[in-house]
């Protein structure tokens, strides 16, 4: 979708960020392809012509403005206001390409609520549809994230968040099983952490006991409550598997690019599973 598209249209976050080779590999450089940020500044990455607008209003105040206006097709010299008219001309400018390509990253958008806002832009990707094309991208899947989810809903049916328990049915409920929940409300004991893919040691509540599979170069901050740090392999790095691809519909195997004493993540799991209390 993205490589046939001529204008990219991305909303709220500059891709290089996660993706730092976001434009190389998504953008055919042979191609005249315009890019506009709403919502945020320009990319520094982007070696296209870029513009930026609305990158201090907020987000959710836009798309609620960008959905009236293409639902109900005003003209722009019909629309007053800065942000009005801002949004008309890139709606314009939208209808006469051939092909548009909103992107955006789900983690990014304002929490706790980001669901609504890929839900708003959705729609004002399908309304735009009625008369040109257009399509959205979600750059996701970063640190195996998009992986974990197939994984899961592949082997029980569900996605994630979803409770597991010994002679039980499985029990899907995203806000109650989300981990920011269960750690407020005290419904856990112990939180196991896992990353793998770059360090980012867990930042919740200081007082509950935590056990960390990351990153080599993981630091981790004073905590009051117990801690335990086991280093683990990277994926790909220096341990091989399968991860799927950012379209979700494709496993690549991938190989080991380098030797390495680490145990992978999975290795340390089973011995976890296996010195577990009767």
């Amino acid at each position: 979708m993205h490589s046939r598209a001529d204008l990219i249209v991305v909303f709220g976050y500059q891709p290089s960020q996660r993706y730092p080779r976001f434009y190389e590999r998504a953008i055919d450089q042979a191609r005249d392809i315009g890019v506009v940020f709403v919502g945020c500044d320009p990319d520094p990455a982007c070696q296209r012509a870029s513009e930026s607008i609305l990158r201090d209003d907020d987000l959710f105040d836009t798309l609620t403005r960008w959905s009236a206006l293409v639902e109900a097709n005003r003209k722009p010299e019909s629309l007053c206001g800065a942000q009005a008219k801002a949004l008309a001309a890139l709606t314009q400018r939208i209808h006469e390409a051939q092909y548009t390509a909103f992107v955006y990253e789900p983690a990014s958008l304002p929490a706790p609520h980001a669901a609504l806002a890929i839900e708003a832009l959705h729609r004002i990707v399908k309304a735009i549809n009625r008369t040109v094309r257009a399509g959205a991208l979600a750059l996701s899947g970063d640190d195996g994230a998009l992986s974990v989810n197939q994984a899961v809903t592949w082997l029980s049916g569900l996605p994630l968040r979803t409770r597991v328990a010994y002679g039980m049915p499985l029990d899907h409920a995203p806000y109650r099983y989300r981990t920011h929940t269960l750690v407020a409300n005290r419904e856990i004991d112990t939180l196991l952490w896992i990353s793998s893919f770059a360090p980012e040691p867990a930042s919740l509540d200081e007082n509950i006991p935590v056990i960390v599979l990351g990153h080599a170069q993981t630091t981790l901050a004073p905590r009051k409550g117990p801690t335990v740090f086991i280093p683990v392999a990277t994926p790909v790095i220096d341990d091989g598997g399968h991860l799927f691809r950012i379209d979700s519909s494709v496993v690549a195997c991938l190989a080991a690019a380098c030797a390495s004493t680490l145990p992978s993540v999975a290795s340390v799991v089973t011995q976890l599973i296996a010195r577990r209390p009767a």
